[in-house]
């Protein structure tokens, strides 16, 4: 998801200019649109709604770099943004792949009242050969409306939506083109009026650690923080919870990520009242630097496969593996190159890890793809 920002309230007022989002949801509905020129049409469109190894496709384009699919046009997300809200971006997201590595983007359109529109937003990407794992592609951002005005009654019509094509990319192979699930993110904004007051966020690194603090003027009826963490300041998850005090008076609140991301940080805060309704803060990045001396290869790495530690003087290395709150899931020791992985908890995705030598200094860390 994209970056969100709660906007300063006015000194005077009790009324602020709250930025929010609305899903990632997905669509409901699928069609085959023909398009000019097109190869071949879509087909297990249904299976594009969700997230589950069911996969729409296409079959094998003609062996012509460039031919091209129909339309899948995918509608009827089920978005419910409140009336009079002022509409400033839309994300699509697209999970895809081709085991044969030979299929790669023709168009991405948005699709409003039914009908697609002009703003072109492929950019010809690949739809990579991951093995049994798909890639998530986002087109637009927070802020792109996609060459169009929109209320929140456009949004809402179960005739928003997008419309893709995919085409060859790659010739002498078969094109085994495939999407799985297709989601759309919308960004914006409606004057509000806050039980909460957060007057500062900001994040610090210290040493290989990044302390998150911030600080409220007043609190009612809050619920809970849920500290959230991005490598790439679209997808966030969170990893901590802080409970609100619910104090008339200023109070400073902190929390502490072990286990940051190598590069750039976004961090961002959840906040949660009693009564479910949910805002985030604005967004604070931390660029990361890990020691990266003894570090973990080869990644993309195969759970159960052979797995090594870049350690020329064969010293005695402990590395240490965490989940995504930072806490050690499991550790091992190495006096070589080769790492005897520990038993894992089932895990698919990245797996972050520090290096520590025999005086206990962290000598690398940084990020497994486990697939």
């Amino acid at each position: 998801m994209k970056k969100l920002l709660l906007l300063s309230s006015f000194s005077l007022l009790s009324c602020v200019l709250l930025a929010q989002m609305a899903g990632p949801q997905s669509a409901k509905v699928f069609s085959n649109v023909p398009l000019e020129g097109s190869d071949n049409t879509w087909t297990d469109m249904e299976n594009a709604a969700s997230s589950d190894q069911q996969y729409a496709s296409f079959g094998d384009l003609r062996d012509n770099a460039g031919s091209y699919t129909d339309y899948l046009v995918a509608g009827n997300f089920k978005f419910n943004i409140p009336a009079g809200s002022h509409i400033t971006g839309i994300v699509v997201s697209v999970e895809c792949s081709d085991p044969s590595g030979s299929t790669s983007d023709h168009q991405i359109r948005i699709v409003k009242d039914g009908v697609i529109g002009d703003a072109e937003r492929s950019a010809g990407a690949m739809y990579l050969d991951l093995g049994d794992r798909d890639k998530v592609r986002t087109y637009g951002s927070n802020t792109d409306l996609w060459g169009e005005t929109w209320t929140s009654a456009d949004i809402n019509d179960n005739n928003f939506g997008v419309a893709i094509s995919a085409q060859r990319a790659v010739t002498g192979r078969e094109t085994l083109g495939r999407i799985d699930n297709i989601q759309i993110t919308v960004y914006y904004t409606t004057l509000t009026t806050l039980p909460l007051k957060l007057t500062a966020f900001a994040a610090i690194l210290q040493n290989d650690k990044v302390r998150l603090t911030w600080t409220t003027a007043e609190e009612s009826n809050m619920d809970r923080f849920e500290i959230q963490r991005s490598g790439d300041g679209n997808e966030f998850k969170s990893f901590g919870t802080v409970i609100c005090r619910n104090l008339v008076i200023a109070s400073s609140y902190a929390f502490n990520d072990y286990a940051p991301f190598t590069g750039t940080s976004f961090y961002r805060l959840k906040i949660a009242e009693k009564n479910g309704s949910i805002t985030y803060s604005k967004i604070a990045t931390i660029q990361f630097k890990a020691n990266t001396t003894n570090t973990l290869y080869p990644s993309p790495w195969k759970k159960d496969g052979a797995l090594f530690v870049r350690n020329p003087g064969n010293e005695k290395l402990t590395i240490h593996f965490f989940n995504e709150t930072g806490e050690t899931i499991a550790k091992v020791s190495t006096s070589s190159g080769q790492v005897s992985m520990p038993v894992l908890p089932a895990i698919k995705g990245i797996l972050r890890y520090k290096v520590f030598d025999e005086k206990e200094k962290v000598t690398g860390a940084g990020s497994l793809l486990v697939y």
